[in-house]
């Protein structure tokens, strides 16, 4: 299956580098001004998830190195994201806020299809999922790489 043309997650932070709050790469922002990122997706212009996403994970091997796959990310009538890395199923869904999704434009220098969509802050359902995930086959969720997939 090709991913190239479908939306992605994407490891972002929420910064003020210009005039307005927005998010921006991690890889953006000066050495002292780094602060913890979150995963964050596109949505159309009402506000809502696209119905496929790619998620980019990195699998830590026993021997130091690392290796980076992709999985499919599904939208559900529930309104959750669900897709299958390594052994665990697992879902996302807009953080919500004030009644209202965190949703911000890309404000930052970088290029990529999804920057044209506002994008929107995500949360797992169950954050000890995730932990699991690590603990157990030492998987991360990180993103579309922003060396490799992003242009300036």
């Amino acid at each position: 299956m090709t991913y190239q043309s479908m939306h992605q997650f994407h490891y972002m932070t929420l910064s003020g580098l210009k005039t307005n709050k927005g998010w921006v790469s991690p890889a953006e922002l000066p050495a002292n001004l780094q602060q913890i990122g979150t995963l964050v997706a596109p949505v159309d212009v009402d506000g809502n998830l696209f119905d496929e996403y790619i998620v980019t994970f990195i699998k830590e091997n026993n021997v130091g190195n690392s290796s980076e796959d992709k999985s499919l990310f599904t939208l559900q009538p529930s309104g959750y994201l669900k897709g299958n890395i390594g052994s665990a199923f697992l879902k996302f869904g807009p953080l919500v806020r004030h009644g209202k999704p965190v949703i911000y434009q890309y404000v930052g220098n970088f290029m990529h299809p999804d920057f044209f969509w506002m994008l929107v802050e995500l949360e797992p359902v169950s954050e000890e999922q995730m932990d699991d995930l690590y603990d157990r086959e030492k998987i991360i969720i990180a993103g579309c790489d922003p060396l490799s997939a992003y242009t300036s």
